[in-house]
């Protein structure tokens, strides 16, 4: 699965249906290793274990958290607290203005 992102201001729907793709695609088990912290080293934790030994099985919450990572949320409630935030979003849209 390639990891699209999406565009600032998408409604939390849009990244549940991602949450489930990435369940339902016979390759996420790549995404799940780098993004789940059960699957990361503890000493650097952004290196994959290399102790874990398949087959893996995950649920909805892990694809969650899985896709809440790869937006750099700590967590999915983090991300869905943002997304729900209207105050964060005209300022959000002033930096991505000034970056672009």
């Amino acid at each position: 699965m390639s990891f699209s992102v999406l565009p600032l201001g998408s409604p939390l729907a849009l990244y549940d249906e991602q949450a489930v793709a990435l369940l339902a695609d016979p390759k996420g088990e790549e995404i799940f290793r780098r993004k789940l912290p059960r699957l990361l080293r503890t000493d650097y934790p952004w290196v994959p274990r290399e102790d874990v030994e398949g087959p893996l099985t995950f649920d909805l919450d892990d694809a969650r958290l899985a896709v809440a990572r790869g937006y750099d949320f700590a967590s999915w409630e983090a991300l869905v607290s943002f997304v729900n935030d209207e105050s964060v979003l005209p300022f959000e849209r002033c930096v991505e203005a000034v970056v672009d």
